[in-house]
């Protein structure tokens, strides 16, 4: 019989050093657990902090976009402008270079 208790009292310790031991892996195991929840929000708030500044730089290049189309329009406004307002000085130019013709022709018949 006192084989039997010395035999379960060092059953016992050998199973509280084994309850001890897996106590301390699920330790760790929550430890790690709460290191990974606190790298995938870190992660989380990373990949959305890129989405954030991925849209900024999409609106900035659509402004950009934006800017350049009505610089385009603007210049070809500015260009049909140029084109119409030269031809109408070039009929201008030529209204009075013809009266100044006719103005020459008349006067050569007036006798002085």
């Amino acid at each position: 019989i006192k084989n039997l208790k010395e035999e379960l009292e060092k059953f016992k310790r050998q199973a509280q050093k084994k309850a001890d031991i897996v106590k301390d892996l699920e330790e760790q195991l929550q430890r790690k657990g709460e290191e990974c929840e606190h790298w995938r929000c870190a992660l989380e708030e990373y990949k959305v902090s890129m989405e954030v500044k991925l849209h900024q730089h999409a609106k900035v290049s659509m402004n950009h976009e934006e800017k350049v189309e009505s610089l385009k329009k603007l210049a070809e406004e500015d260009r049909t402008w140029l084109e119409k307002e030269t031809a109408r000085r070039k009929d201008r130019s030529e209204k009075i270079k013809n009266q100044t013709q006719e103005i020459l022709e008349r006067r050569s018949t007036i006798d002085w």
